[in-house]
């Protein structure tokens, strides 16, 4: 083929300019190659110099950017729950950390529920430097992430062979922010397993408290299917066990509605030798202000619960009562202004 005179001849691959190309280029068919890059085609852009992965979610109390407080604690929990259709398969993943004199102490868990039984995945601490985003979930070890445009968390994934387990979130459907520091977000999600993959929805919920100030408690996370959400919390500090007044907020048919003060009892209960405490096995739920507009439900709001299984810890502590901390995953039904709604999900339980 003829070519202009004025056109640059380009040297072949195997000549030293060509080579110069390939090894230029080596680094990004290798990121690519495993992995490296976010469902958008584009190459993840590494961490920032502090060694952490970004989130799109800064809560508060502190400023972002702000110096850390010793004392302050700032949790983000990842919890999918498959749907009705699919085979029954919980994951609740937890990143707690706590700003200490040493440093921050990074406490991350993560448990399978499925087939009727558990799995502990993961259960550590890591102590890092301080830093301004303490929020950020860490990874390292068994755990890694990748994350999109805008930050965006795409896939969190253990790999600790023979086991391996990805949670890829989805389509964002709710968010819920029943206080200041408090974030629920609901997605779409499903997970990644050497057997297949399970559809499911993901609660995001992220909490931030500043020092001194009372631990967050129990919280439920319940769902008959992408149309059909119900987030019950415990108020910090609560004294009461078996009793709310809780916050709840349902999403049905695409209507969101806040329900503040309901009632949340222990309906049955087994003995927890060990920690010598009682554990609930069934809970109802009513709202204790009911409605009193004419037409409206006389209890708007109520429901039954009933343990499915469990997966619960004794801790270690000075007395003969022992703290107890871990998960119920539960079925059952809310109803709401009449509606009756089987859902299924998971109840995050502590006793301090």
């Amino acid at each position: 083929m003829h070519r202009p005179a004025h056109a640059p001849v380009r040297p072949p691959w195997f000549a030293p300019a060509g080579l110069l190309r390939i090894l230029l280029l080596l680094p990004f068919f290798l990121a690519w190659g495993c992995g490296g890059a976010g469902e958008s085609g584009e190459p993840d852009s590494g961490p920032p110099p502090d060694g952490e992965f970004p989130d799109e979610i800064p809560p508060a109390p502190s400023p972002e950017g702000a110096a850390p407080e010793v004392g302050a604690e700032h949790l983000r929990v990842l919890t999918f729950v498959s749907l009705p259709g699919d085979s029954a398969t919980v994951l609740p993943w937890s990143f707690r950390s706590i700003i200490a004199d040493e440093g921050t102490l990074r406490h991350r868990e993560a448990s399978l529920g499925r087939g009727g039984e558990w799995e502990a995945l993961l259960a550590d601490t890591l102590v890092t430097p301080l830093t301004r985003f303490p929020w950020r979930i860490l990874p390292g070890g068994p755990v890694r992430m990748t994350v999109g445009s805008g930050d965006a968390l795409q896939s969190l994934v253990f790999d600790d062979p023979p086991r391996q387990v990805e949670l890829v979130p989805g389509e964002f459907l709710a968010e819920w922010v029943p206080e200041a520091g408090s974030v629920w977000r609901i997605h779409r999600s499903r997970l990644v397993l050497p057997s297949g993959e399970v559809n499911g929805l993901m609660l995001d919920l992220t909490r931030s408290r500043g020092p001194g100030s009372a631990p967050s408690l129990d919280w439920m996370f319940l769902h008959g299917g992408p149309g059909t959400q119900v987030l019950l919390r415990e108020p910090p500090g609560a004294t009461e066990r078996e009793r709310g007044p809780w916050l709840a907020w349902s999403r049905v048919a695409f209507q969101e509605r806040d329900w503040s003060g309901v009632e949340v009892r222990w309906a049955q209960v087994r003995p927890m030798e060990r920690a010598r405490r009682d554990v609930p096995m069934e809970w109802r739920l009513q709202l204790v202000r009911p409605a009193v507009g004419e037409g409206e439900p006389t209890t708007p709001f109520e429901g039954e619960l009933r343990v499915v299984r469990s997966l619960l810890t004794v801790e270690e502590g000075p007395g003969p009562i022992l703290p107890v901390a871990g998960y119920f995953e539960v079925e059952g039904e809310i109803r709401v202004l009449g509606e009756r709604l089987p859902v299924r999900g998971i109840v995050r339980h502590r006793q301090p």
